[in-house]
C-alpha cells in the first residue's frame, strides 16, 4: 500500500507533496507546496484549526502521531485519511518541519484486517512460518517457528533474516543453489 507524503516546514508552509497525495486529493504539487497548511483548500475551513493543530502537535512530540480526519479533494468531496506524523528536527535539535504520510482510512482497515487474518491463521499453524518482507526482514513469525529458532517473535522481527536465523538462511541459500543451479562449463579436455 502506497502512502501519500507531505512535509511542512516550521512555519506550516507545505514543502513536498508526492505523487499518492496527488491520487487521493487531485491537488497537483505544483498546487500543493508553498501553500499555508490545509484550510481552505484541503480542509474546510470549520475543521481547518482543529486539523493543523493536532499536525503540528507531533513537532513538540517525541515519535510520531497518529491522527484520523477528512481531507477535501480537489472536485469538492471528503475523503477519510489516517496520517502519522513526526517531526523534522534542525542541526541544533529544535524542530525544523513536519513529516506527514497519510492513507485512506478504508484501504489501511483492510490492509489491517488481511494481517490480522493472517496472523491468526499463522498463529494456530502446526509448523513454523516466518513471512519475510521485500527488506528481508522477519514480517511474521508464529510461535512454532520463534520457538524453533530459539528467539522470541519480537526480536525476529527487529533483525534481518539473515541475522536472525543465520542456520536457516545458510540452508535456505545453499537449497535455493540446488534449484537453480548455475549453467556447468564443457570440462576441458586434458591434452596428453
Amino acid at each position: 500500500m502506497d502512502a501519500a507524503l507531505c512535509a511542512f516546514d516550521a512555519d506550516g508552509v507545505i514543502t513536498h507533496w508526492n505523487r499518492e497525495a496527488e491520487r487521493i486529493l487531485g491537488w497537483t504539487a505544483a498546487e500543493a507546496v508553498g501553500r499555508q497548511g490545509f484550510a481552505g483548500w484541503a480542509v474546510r475551513t470549520a475543521d481547518a484549526e482543529e486539523v493543523e493543530g493536532r499536525l503540528l502537535s507531533a513537532m513538540r512530540s517525541p515519535g510520531r502521531q497518529v491522527h484520523e480526519f477528512a481531507l477535501l479533494t480537489k472536485d469538492g468531496g471528503r475523503v477519510l485519511v489516517r496520517t502519522q506524523s513526526a517531526a523534522v528536527r534542525g542541526p541544533d535539535g529544535e524542530p525544523a518541519g513536519l513529516y506527514c504520510a497519510f492513507s485512506e482510512v478504508h484501504a489501511q482497515i483492510d490492509l489491517e484486517r488481511s494481517i490480522a487474518l493472517s496472523e491468526a491463521l499463522f498463529e494456530d499453524a502446526s509448523w513454523g512460518v516466518v513471512l519475510v518482507d521485500a527488506d528481508l526482514r522477519p514480517a511474521v513469525v508464529n510461535a512454532h517457528a520463534a520457538r524453533s529458532l530459539g528467539r522470541g517473535a519480537r526480536r525476529c522481527w527487529a533483525d534481518r533474516w539473515a541475522s536472525c536465523c543465520p542456520r536457516a538462511w545458510r540452508s535456505w541459500r545453499a537449497r535455493s543453489r540446488m534449484c537453480w543451479p548455475r549453467a556447468r562449463r564443457p570440462r576441458r579436455r586434458r591434452s596428453g
